[in-house]
């Protein structure tokens, strides 16, 4: 079992509630938190799996009552680094100085649009200029900060602007498509993107890296769920009441590896072996495949997704016609 990454929601308190919220913690009314010295023995736990990025995340990680306590375990473990989640409203001085001095620190900004206007439809109105501030505060020059959008069918059209506005902060555009979870599944139909939206995206994101000479990683769907290969490099999500989730994305407490407090390596490594062999069943499953001039290259997608969309990690994922776009309009021409 090689786990890389935790990322761990440290709080479930936000004070947004964002309209593609995986979550919904913007609906919480009842705080719950992992203390500091919880992170830190999430941390004794995993390194000795490789673990050596851990992700900070809520919620709003930094309405958690002891965050700066959490901060400090980047002096404590300076060869890991530690990235932070947050929705950039919170322009404490202390936030500001902790990521400014901290080599081994970086954050993720979310961000939804290229203006208040589009920003708002998403993230709800006021929080825009709050964010630029909080943003150019940061010091970027040689750190790998994100500004990153979830492109809906919302902010569809402000994909470049907003890759502008990232280059102009001095930091990485990061864009991902919505996907159906928590507040995202309210009025799906309205949100969701096409696959030829998805595709035309994709090509948009990859021209502007080339025009501009960015370095925005395209979003592309999942061709093969890693859970497929064993239980290698993998991504870890950790709930605030402790649940272990497989990936951010499967967050279905159905799914969960585990109890980070309360559950022994042995079971979660028991957990980690189920759940290699249940994504596995997805290479052997039918879905239009043997008809599909992909078939010998595709993984049959995401055990996550196919969740996400219909309860079932055997189930279609609903980005068939997507991988085909990728690969006989994009990887194919390339490739020729």
């Amino acid at each position: 079992m090689n786990i890389k990454t935790v990322y761990v929601e440290i709080t479930n308190r936000c004070n947004l509630n964002c309209q593609t919220c995986y979550n919904r913690s913007g609906m919480n009314r009842v705080t719950k938190e992992i203390s500091p010295e919880q992170i830190e023995a999430i941390c004794r736990r995993f390194r000795p799996y490789g673990m050596n990025r851990l992700l900070l995340s809520g919620g709003e990680p930094s309405l958690h009552s002891r965050f700066f306590d959490v901060l400090a375990l980047a002096d404590q473990y300076p060869d890991m680094t530690f990235g932070i989640v947050t929705n950039g409203t919170n322009s404490d001085p202390r936030f500001i100085e902790a990521v400014n001095c901290h080599g081994n620190m970086f954050i993720q900004i979310s961000l939804d649009g290229a203006s208040e206007e589009s920003n708002a439809k998403t993230r709800g109105a006021g929080n825009f200029e709050k964010t630029l501030s909080f943003a150019r505060q940061i010091h970027t020059e040689g750190r790998p900060h994100l500004l990153k959008m979830v492109i809906s069918k919302s902010n569809i059209d402000d994909v470049e602007p907003f890759y502008r506005l990232a280059l102009s902060l001095g930091y990485q555009p990061e864009f991902a498509f919505i996907y159906r979870s928590g507040n995202a599944d309210s009025d799906w139909e309205k949100k969701a993107l096409t696959a030829m939206e998805k595709f035309r995206l994709m090509k948009r994101i990859d021209r502007l890296n080339e025009d501009l000479h960015g370095n925005a990683f395209l979003p592309r769907c999942t061709v093969r769920c890693p859970f497929t290969r064993g239980a290698d490099s993998l991504s870890l999500c950790i709930r605030t009441d402790g649940g272990i989730q497989p990936c951010q994305m499967l967050y279905d407490s159905r799914f969960s590896l585990g109890n980070i407090f309360e559950t022994p390596n042995a079971d979660l490594e028991n957990a980690f072996r189920k759940m290699c062999e249940t994504a596995k069943k997805r290479l052997e499953t039918d879905y239009g495949c043997s008809r599909c001039l992909l078939r010998n290259g595709c993984g049959h997608g995401c055990m996550a997704a196919a969740v996400c969309l219909n309860g079932d990690p055997l189930a279609d994922d609903g980005d068939c016609a997507f991988r085909k776009s990728i690969f006989l309009g994009y990887d194919l021409k390339r490739g020729i």
